[in-house]
């Protein structure tokens, strides 16, 4: 299995990061991708034959989804979130600096969402960020002496694990809103297992 990933099947299965009920027909992948379709359709076969996403026939056309009946579909999808996350802090100084600054400091998962998330943002845009897990009041302190420094406000939301789960579950506009546009800076896992738990519920529906 690990041989036969690369770029164009993470660029693939990233199209499901944002909402994993997602459905495509090749030609939508291709042009979200920005590729040829037929350039694409080697990468589809291995994914279905690898069982990493499933396809039903409309007329002609194959539409894909993922398989939630196979785990190592969270491994895709955790490989597109860090390929995501890695471009963004490349091209991002201050978002990579803030992550730089806060990666061995917190055990939670720290989210970018908003603006900045979308690249939409102007110079009077806060920086959104969330964070899931546990934190200190002085952790707490630490993240708003970091924005006081630097010069850059930043909207920071904690929640506990379990907070996330109770708004996840009652569909909160926030929550959906930062599912559908969202840079994971890290322990992506934390994220994809609550979304992935969430969506494999919410397909029986």
């Amino acid at each position: 299995m690990v041989e036969n990933i690369n770029n164009i099947k993470i660029d693939i299965i990233s199209l499901y990061r944002t909402d994993y009920l997602n459905q495509f027909h090749i030609r939508e992948m291709a042009k979200l991708i920005g590729r040829s379709h037929v350039s694409l359709l080697p990468h589809l076969k291995k994914l279905e034959s690898d069982k990493i996403l499933l396809y039903k026939q409309i007329g002609r056309s194959k539409v894909y989804f993922i398989n939630f009946n196979n785990n190592q579909v969270r491994e895709f999808l955790a490989l597109s979130e860090k390929k995501k996350t890695l471009e963004f802090l490349n091209k991002y100084i201050f978002i990579k600096k803030i992550y730089d600054d806060f990666i061995n400091k917190l055990d939670g998962c720290f989210i970018l969402f908003g603006s900045h998330a979308s690249e939409t943002y102007t110079k009077e845009s806060d920086i959104d960020l969330l964070y899931l897990g546990e934190i200190t009041e002085e952790k707490k302190r630490e993240i708003k002496e970091f924005s006081k420094i630097y010069g850059k406000k930043m909207h920071l939301i904690y929640m506990t694990l379990r907070e996330f789960k109770e708004q996840l579950l009652k569909q909160n506009a926030l929550i959906k809103e930062i599912i559908k546009n969202h840079i994971i800076l890290y322990n992506h896992d934390t994220f994809i297992n609550e979304i992935w738990r969430y969506y494999y519920e919410k397909r029986r529906e």
